[in-house]
């Protein structure tokens, strides 16, 4: 490991699991139910967010576009209207 790399030990449970502390996994910018790649170069496993084919995702806290599909503009609107969905929800509860 170079200077300033950190390790990190994790135990895989009896379903074949592994659980990231949460430094990690916004390192990584993951959210629950994000997929992973593992890659193998030069025999060290590497594990990495898979990336979005395209879309809003998460890196971080940052909610950004990925790809060509839709728009940037109308996927905002579309978050901005499930988010004042979820709202008006939370208000008539």
């Amino acid at each position: 490991m170079n200077k300033g790399d950190e390790a990190m030990k994790a135990t895989i449970d009896r379903d074949g699991r592994i659980q990231l502390g949460q430094d990690l996994q916004s390192q990584l910018g993951l959210r629950p139910g994000d997929d992973v790649v593992f890659e193998n170069r030069a025999g060290e496993w590497i594990l990495k967010a898979a990336p979005s084919e395209k879309g809003l995702g998460h890196e971080g806290n940052v909610l950004v576009h990925r790809g060509i599909g839709t728009p940037p503009m109308d996927l905002l609107a579309q978050v901005r209207e499930e988010r004042a969905l979820q709202l008006m929800e939370g208000v008539r509860q």
